[in-house]
């Protein structure tokens, strides 16, 4: 009998999303998709994402053909008009940091109790 409560039952999709609806509700910001193993974190949830928009001068690499450094590659600047290139900052004031550290580990928990391992050097699980 207690190696029966041991073994882990195998939960189908729909259980899974289930219960992951139900952690949100209880905790907010995130949203799982199941399928495709990943989390999705909403702008204004846990932090902000600022969009910044640049505009840049166009470069290409242009080959060294002499010198030291012959063989490698320098940037050059391209005349012409320049390209549009947007870039993300994400923001977290330091007093919640602890927050989500905690937050984090909540989530872990359970996505390790659904079957799913959640460390860097683990095989992912689906």
């Amino acid at each position: 009998m207690k190696q029966n409560m041991k073994q882990k039952m195998k939960l189908t999709l729909k259980q899974k999303e289930k219960i992951t609806e139900e952690w949100k509700l209880q905790h907010g910001a995130a949203s799982f998709d199941i399928k495709e193993g990943n989390v999705i974190l909403h702008d204004g949830g846990l932090f902000s994402i600022e969009t910044k928009v640049k505009y840049l001068s166009r470069t290409r690499f242009k080959p060294i053909t002499e010198g030291r450094w012959k063989g490698g590659a320098e940037l050059v600047n391209i005349k012409g008009p320049k390209v549009r290139h947007e870039f993300h900052d994400a923001y977290i004031l330091f007093e919640d940091v602890d927050g989500m550290i905690s937050y984090f580990k909540s989530m872990k928990r359970m996505l390790n109790k659904l079957g799913y391992r959640t460390g860097f050097n683990e095989k992912r699980k689906r």
